[in-house]
């Protein structure tokens, strides 16, 4: 999976951006040790991480499911039983810190419930977990040399916090931020906080270091073009323009930050 988003990253010709990755760290961890080029800014919340793959007893018993002919189908077929999604101690009512939401968990299990392809997809991809691949991936922070952030939630029990704190000490510039009242589902339980912590990392690593051009890599931006990048991180304002476009060495120079906001992806990027 690590190698086919990199070939993805490749194939949209994507430069440096902060990747941001909800419950399947592993794969950025991964990406990370084998093309630390494709991730510039790391930062992880709430996910898999070393001997915690498939996380927890729900999640090794979805991976029994799926050595069993129709197990999966059988699983699908009972969340679609609201309250079942809520019995305490398993599933959403251990990933989140209050209740999720029917409607959610509903578009969530529908897919699974009512689509033989999705259902064979992730009887693939269980059947071809392997613990092992979670500890050599967990190795990918210590050699992420840029900055990286680990968001996690404190009262986490199927991500436990410990699981948060160790990434954060094997990163060389990791940070990390760890949220009150907040389980796994970290944008469900504390979105606020979590735009908060990314938007202060992306800031003050902006502040911290020049960005490099993402497309070359090999050129700096300007401290003005920084200055510009910074103030959108920021959400403040523009400074107004000067007069005509700003020349160095007769070439035209210009920057813009594009925001991608998706259901397990942020990112932004200066482009010149």
């Amino acid at each position: 999976m690590a190698l086919l988003i990199g070939e993805l990253a490749d194939s949209l010709k994507l430069g440096d951006e902060t990747v941001f990755v909800e419950n399947d760290g592993g794969r950025l961890q991964q990406s990370a040790a084998e093309r630390p080029q494709r991730v510039s800014w790391l930062v992880l919340a709430g996910c898999e991480a070393f001997d915690n793959y498939p996380p927890r007893a729900d999640g090794k018993m979805m991976t029994a499911a799926a050595r069993i002919p129709g197990g999966v189908a059988a699983m699908a077929h009972g969340l679609a039983f609201r309250p079942a999604r809520r019995i305490p101690g398993t599933g959403y009512a251990v990933m989140a810190h209050k209740p999720v939401a029917h409607d959610v968990t509903d578009r969530w299990t529908e897919p699974l419930r009512k689509d033989p392809a999705a259902r064979r997809v992730l009887v693939r991809c269980l059947r071809a977990a392997r613990p092992s691949e979670m500890r050599e991936a967990a190795e990918g922070p210590r050699a992420h040399d840029r900055p990286g952030l680990v968001v996690w939630g404190r009262r986490g029990r199927m991500m436990p916090p410990e699981h948060g704190r160790r990434p954060a000490e094997l990163l060389p510039q990791g940070r990390l931020v760890e949220l009150d009242d907040c389980r796994t589902l970290i944008p469900l339980d504390r979105p606020e906080g979590l735009a908060a912590a990314i938007r202060d990392f992306a800031a003050r690593t902006s502040l911290e270091g020049p960005l490099r051009d993402p497309l070359t890599r090999d050129r700096l931006l300007t401290p003005q073009q920084l200055a510009r990048v910074n103030a959108q991180l920021r959400g403040t304002r523009r400074q107004p323009r000067s007069p005509g476009p700003r020349r160095r060495g007769g070439v035209k120079t210009c920057v813009r930050a594009r925001f991608r906001v998706s259901s397990g992806s942020w990112g932004c990027r200066p482009l010149c």
